[in-house]
């Protein structure tokens, strides 16, 4: 049987997933009035975030993307007029984006329904439980990012690669 501790880790776990699903639903709501698609949107504010004049390899690097799915992403983004797209001049073959300002207030926008959306989940939440809440948070992204920081070389035990 499993211990009271592993329990509440897997239902912690089992909350996550469910968390992470439907914001992901409604997150695709949102943006479904703009004509966009989830992939698009974290584009797009990968391009914002990047920086003007970031190459879509980059983008593609830091989301752990196929580059081949840059080319449709972009070329949508492009004709929604929310990135402008051009070419380096050292490397005539690099595509590179820069958010318009329609990219800069669809994202301001979007960014504002979550934040209300938000306020409207956690209103009934008291104030100190919503510090807990936040110091939770933040050891858990702690712990995420050490995670990260460790060697993917090693294989657990019972896990196997392709």
């Amino acid at each position: 049987m499993e211990s009271d501790r592993e329990e509440l880790v897997n239902k912690i776990g089992r909350l996550f997933q469910q968390l992470t699903w439907q914001g992901r639903q409604r997150l695709q709501r949102r943006l479904e009035v703009f004509g966009l698609s989830a992939p698009q949107y974290v584009v797009l504010s990968m391009v914002r975030r990047l920086g003007p004049g970031v190459t879509m390899g980059e983008v593609a690097e830091s989301l752990q993307l196929p580059a081949s799915s840059m080319s449709s992403i972009t070329d949508r983004l492009v004709r929604l007029g929310l990135v402008e797209r051009g070419t380096l001049p050292t490397d005539r073959r690099a595509v590179v984006a820069t958010i318009t300002e329609a990219g800069e207030d669809l994202i301001r926008t979007v960014e504002e329904n979550q934040h209300r959306d938000l306020v409207g989940i956690l209103e009934d939440t008291s104030d100190p439980d919503l510090e807990r809440f936040g110091i939770v948070l933040a050891r858990l992204l702690e712990g995420i990012q050490r995670a990260l920081a460790e060697p993917t070389d090693t294989v657990e035990e019972g896990v196997r690669g392709p």
